[in-house]
């Protein structure tokens, strides 16, 4: 049972402020490791009047990237094709709410998974001119196992272009 439509006025608010501290080192010749942290603040008011709120740090990323685009010299207008694999390390704050007046499941707020898990990354760079160039991207992150919540989250895939 339910309505067609959703009042403003019933409805939760849900505030987010997300950012990354990251630091990466590159020793040349194509190779270079990093370290990425995000930092983030949830905070959701319900119509019950209850306040729920999580903040601090999200899961810590280490990276290493390989430039392949060594092997074919990265001078001129040649693309620059780099593999990141990344190893996620369980930092992240999560907090479940529970509506003990609802059959519904509860929900989780979590900055980061809390979890140990693996990634990579698939980053492309062609220079247009000496100034411009287009990048692209494609990545995915998965968990190894389940957070502390018990809760076994599912595959993130991002992609993009610029």
């Amino acid at each position: 049972m339910g309505s067609d439509s959703v009042s403003a006025s019933l409805t939760d608010r849900l505030d987010t402020q997300t950012f990354d501290l990251s630091l990466r080192h590159h020793f040349g010749k194509g190779i270079a490791v990093g370290v990425r942290l995000p930092v983030g603040f949830i905070r959701i008011e319900p119509r019950e009047d209850r306040t729920f709120t999580v903040s601090g740090f999200g899961d810590i990323e280490l990276s290493a990237d390989y430039e392949l685009g060594r092997h074919w010299g990265l001078s001129g207008r040649r693309p620059s094709l780099r593999v990141r694999p990344i190893l996620r390390l369980p930092s992240g704050e999560a907090a479940r709410i529970d509506d003990p007046n609802s059959d519904a499941p509860p929900n989780l707020v979590a900055v980061g998974q809390g979890v140990v898990g693996v990634g990579g990354d698939l980053l492309y760079t062609q220079p247009i001119t000496a100034k411009l160039a287009g990048h692209a991207w494609l990545g995915f992150r998965t968990p190894l196992d389940y957070s502390e919540n018990d809760i076994r989250f599912g595959v993130a895939m991002n992609y993009g272009c610029l």
